[in-house]
C-alpha cells in the first residue's frame, strides 16, 4: 500500500468568502422567485440560502481569527 499525500494547502478565507456570495446570491435569486416557490412549498428556500450566507459570514471570520492566532 503507498502512502498518502501531503494535504494540499490552499486559500481558505478566499474559499470561504466566494461560499458566502455564492449563498447570497441565491438568496436573492431564491427571493426575487419568492411567489413561486411559496406556491411549491418552497417558502424556505430563501431563509436557507441567507442562513448559509450568514455561516459563511461567520466562517471567514473564524477563519481569519484562526490565520491570526496561527501568525503570531
Amino acid at each position: 500500500m503507498r502512502p498518502a499525500p501531503p494535504p494540499l494547502e490552499g486559500d481558505i478565507i478566499k474559499l470561504v468568502a466566494v461560499g458566502s456570495v455564492i449563498w447570497f446570491a441565491l438568496f436573492v435569486v431564491a427571493w426575487f422567485m419568492r411567489d413561486s416557490l411559496t406556491d411549491d412549498g418552497r417558502d424556505w428556500w430563501p431563509w436557507c440560502a441567507l442562513a448559509g450566507s450568514g455561516l459563511g459570514l461567520f466562517g471567514l471570520w473564524y477563519c481569519r481569527h484562526l490565520q491570526s492566532a496561527r501568525d503570531d
